[in-house]
């Protein structure tokens, strides 16, 4: 998920700066990442400033989301075409700083709905961060429009106009 990024640089950050890590683990297998992690955080002291949720609901996801200052999607490697988690950030209306990987480039350069760093650079997330700081938690000013044109029912729409306009060329 990239997290390492994001712990090693919260000693740049304001000491009232706390990481969220929020959700659980898919399965099992990632126990040993969770355990690497843990150990990252107590190596270099921040314990009081790195904390991890462990599963939440679909509520108590989007209810933390909602009250945070800035969303970090810091993934590493994102072959999707979409990202589920990504789904409940922009739905909390809140600043959101992703990894430059393809999908969150093309709505940041399509939509300015997100502010990306290049995933290598941990002073690229120092500076996106703090810049979505300075936003007071205004989210960026293409986000309202990312939502309306991806919503649910948009996106239900427009695949009922493909399917139907596929078919009705097949009668025809």
């Amino acid at each position: 998920k990239g997290y390492e990024t994001a712990i090693t640089i919260m000693k740049q950050l304001p000491e009232d700066v706390v990481l969220l890590i929020a959700g659980g683990l898919p399965d099992a297998s990632y126990n040993l990442y969770l355990a690497e992690l843990k150990a990252m955080i107590s190596s270099l002291g921040l314990q009081d400033r790195v904390k991890i949720t462990g599963y939440l609901d679909n509520d108590k996801i989007l209810s933390v989301l909602s009250a945070s200052d800035v969303i970090l999607l810091p993934y590493v490697f994102l072959t999707a075409t979409s990202s589920y988690a990504f789904s409940y950030a922009i739905a909390a209306k809140r600043p959101i700083v992703t990894s430059n990987v393809p999908f969150f480039i093309e709505i940041e350069q399509k939509y300015s709905a997100i502010k990306t760093f290049e995933n290598t650079d941990p002073q690229a997330l120092v500076r996106r961060i703090s810049e979505a700081l300075d936003c007071h938690g205004q989210e960026a000013p293409g986000a309202t429009e990312y939502r309306k044109i991806w919503s649910w029912k948009n996106v239900a729409e427009k695949k009922y106009k493909i399917y139907s306009d596929v078919l009705f060329k097949k009668m025809h």
